[in-house]
Formats: structure tokens, sequence, C-alpha cells
């Protein structure tokens, strides 16, 4: 049983029952909305930078990941993905 369907449990339980607790408990059940906590600090990956960084990666063997990231402004996931023919 996944939370929306507890939560609509519970509220059909209050109603049957009339117990309002019930009912209060259903509705802490709910999701908080999402919200960035920091700015964006990555640059966007478009498929000119992708291939940059795959050309820097052949040219620069010993570098890590991090480093290259750190010289292209983006996270190393996204250099993973740019050498491995990923999203781009």
């Amino acid at each position: 049983m996944r939370i929306p369907e507890i939560a609509d449990r519970l509220r059909a339980l209050a109603l049957q029952h009339r117990l309002p607790e019930l009912q209060d408990l259903a509705a802490h059940l709910g999701r908080r909305p999402a919200f960035r906590r920091g700015r964006v600090t990555s640059v966007s990956m478009t498929p000119a930078l992708s291939e940059q960084i795959r050309q820097y990666a052949a040219e620069h063997e010993d570098a890590s990941q991090a480093e290259i990231g750190r010289h292209f402004g983006v996270n190393p996931g996204r250099v993973s993905e740019a050498i491995h023919g990923k999203r781009l």
C-alpha cells in the first residue's frame, strides 16, 4: 500500500468511526512541495560541450572526472555521461 492509499483509507475510517483525529493524521501524510535549496551553479550541458569534454578527456588521460568537471563548470556525473555518450 502506498502513502496516498493509506491517507485515503484513514479518511474513510475517520468518516466511518467519526474520528476527526484520523482525518487530521491523513492530512499530514501529504508531500511538501519540492523547491530548490540553492541556486544552479553548473553550466547547462549541450552537445557541443559534451564533445569538448570528450576531446579534453582524450587529451588529458590522467585528469579525473572531478578535475575535468571543474575545468568545464559541470559536476563529475555530467562528465561521465559525456565521456560515455549518455544523454547528449
